[in-house]
């Protein structure tokens, strides 16, 4: 064992947190688990396997990830019961948002920087087709489902402060990879090489300095491949820049607009606007000025680029309806760092 991978697996004496332990030892991990047995059985742990904390014990789980020598955590644990969250929301917030918060917090002062968080298919809420695919909007109906939107907000923004360098979502029930932030790096990597099916999008040869030559309707047909050239640079814009869609070709701006389901896309996207063009410059054949516009599209190209949105904005109209839902949610916002706007 003293070479194998050490993990550290939370909500490990649960039913889908106990199957996974168990595979992960047959694959020669070492693995410890953290779990209070709230929910979970003790019987379902290995023996010597377990450590019965609660998520809000921040210095205990920090300090067992240090004993342990932990690379990654696997975050299973959370309240799951629907009706139960409808009425004990505070509860819900409490274990799932909080407990994840402290979590994090263990990570970030013990220096573990992967994780992989189990969500839910319920951020979508009530779905009119199956199956659940990861461009469906978010719309939880319930306090389950908005604490695991909470969570994965969370995980977002610590992704974007390089806290965690690597993260997965697994949704049960749901077909998704989202989102998947990757690390900032200090060089950037060597550029993939794009698709074959790029090269009608932009009309070669072409004599340089010649003005572009593209429509938004050649950016469009060609998207699903700009998506996995920019998803083999960078994996995190690739998944945000799947949602938009060019709605504006002036060049050399180009205008894509991020659906306002997809909104907390925006703002990453806008602050990484110089990978991207770099990445699209090479599909269109040229230099290309991205500008990231939320829902609704954007008027005519200008000459002072891109603006930056805050998270807070782009959020304002959803937090305010689940204020309206519980106030227990002004303290879950507080712990997100958002501001509701009144």
């Amino acid at each position: 064992m003293a070479d194998s991978h050490k993990l550290l697996v939370t909500g490990g004496a649960g039913y889908i947190g106990s199957h996974t332990v168990r595979l992960l030892l047959e694959q020669g991990y070492d693995v410890a688990v953290v779990d209070n047995l709230s929910k979970g059985y003790r019987h379902n742990v290995p023996e010597g396997r377990l450590f019965e904390l609660d998520l809000a014990n921040t210095g205990a789980l920090a300090a067992l990830m240090r004993q342990t020598g932990c690379e990654a955590v696997i975050h299973f644990a959370a309240f799951i019961a629907v009706g139960e969250s409808m009425r004990v929301p505070e509860m819900y917030f409490a274990n799932n948002v909080a407990g994840s918060l402290s979590l994090l917090t263990a990570m970030v002062e013990a220096g573990v920087k992967h994780i992989v968080f189990s969500s839910t298919a319920a951020v979508y809420g009530n779905p009119h087709t199956t199956p659940i695919l990861e461009t469906f909007p978010i719309q939880p109906v319930n306090p389950y489902g908005e604490s695991k939107v909470m969570v994965e907000t969370l995980l977002l923004r610590w992704a974007m402060l390089d806290r965690i360098v690597d993260l997965q979502q697994l949704l049960e029930g749901g077909v998704s990879t989202r989102p998947r932030p990757e690390p900032e790096r200090r060089s950037s990597p060597p550029p993939a090489a794009l698709p074959e099916s790029l090269t009608p999008v932009a009309h070669s040869p072409r004599p340089a300095g010649a003005p572009l030559e593209f429509t938004v309707d050649g950016l469009r047909a060609a998207w699903p491949e700009i998506v996995t050239a920019v998803r083999e640079r960078r994996s995190f814009l690739g998944e945000a820049i799947a949602t938009a869609e060019p709605v504006d070709v002036s060049p050399p701006w180009l205008t894509i607009q991020v659906p306002e389901s997809s909104a907390i896309f925006v703002q990453p996207l806008q602050e990484h606007s110089a990978q991207l063009e770099q990445i699209l410059g090479q599909a269109v054949g040229g230099a290309v000025k991205l500008r990231v516009v939320a829902g609704g599209g954007g008027g005519p190209a200008g000459s002072e680029g891109p603006k930056r949105m805050s998270e807070a904005s782009v959020r304002a109209d959803r937090l305010k309806r689940l204020r309206a839902k519980d106030p227990a949610l002004d303290t879950a916002a507080d712990a997100l760092d958002l501001e509701i706007v009144e």
